[in-house]
């Protein structure tokens, strides 16, 4: 926790069993991670909360720490321009609520880029509430182009007000493709 080390990792066994060994005593983050599953910090509360820090005591033998594991959600679709056209390498996010600072904030949860057909997938997500936003930049890709070529960054369902925009409830191990929507102009 003190960020002094790079830290270390371990495969669990077949049965889900891990262990380290040789650990310095010292105040650690402990993080469980699995391909189709929502990443889960040590002592966490529900699936939007920090975990806790786990503090080792010298000649402490930590045993039995479970993590349970929730399945991953994922946000499939599209991005069109007001034409009905697809917008190829938009920039698509899914921004959740946590709490930072003792302050609910509402920040990038995860990204994924359109492809030629203006599809996209978000995965990886935990259970939970998010807006979609997104952005086309066709400088990110190439040359520089004029002032006002491109589009201004919009929310689902195809605004570019956040107020206005409409949430998306995602359930664990879910896999929801919203209505159409498009990305503003400019």
């Amino acid at each position: 926790a003190e960020g002094q080390d790079a830290g270390q990792a371990v495969m669990t066994d077949a049965s889900g069993r891990f262990e380290f060994r040789g650990i310095e005593p010292g105040r650690y983050h402990l993080i469980a991670t699995r391909n189709g599953f929502v990443r889960q910090p040590y002592g966490q509360k529900g699936p939007q909360s920090a975990g806790a820090i786990l503090t080792l005591a010298p000649g402490q033998d930590l045993r039995d720490i479970v993590f349970k594991m929730i399945p991953a959600a994922a946000i499939s679709g599209h991005v069109y321009d007001e034409d009905g056209d697809p917008v190829a390498r938009a920039q698509v996010g899914a921004l959740g609520r946590y709490y930072m600072k003792g302050q609910r904030t509402l920040a990038p949860q995860g990204f994924a880029q359109t492809d030629d057909r203006g599809e996209y997938r978000l995965f990886g997500l935990a259970p939970g509430e998010y807006y979609l936003s997104a952005d086309d930049n066709p400088a990110q890709f190439g040359p520089p182009v004029p002032e006002g070529v491109g589009y201004a960054t919009s929310y689902y369902p195809g605004t570019p007000d956040l107020s206005r925009a409409v949430p998306l409830q995602v359930q664990a191990g879910g896999a929801i493709m919203p209505e159409r929507g498009e990305c503003g102009g400019k």
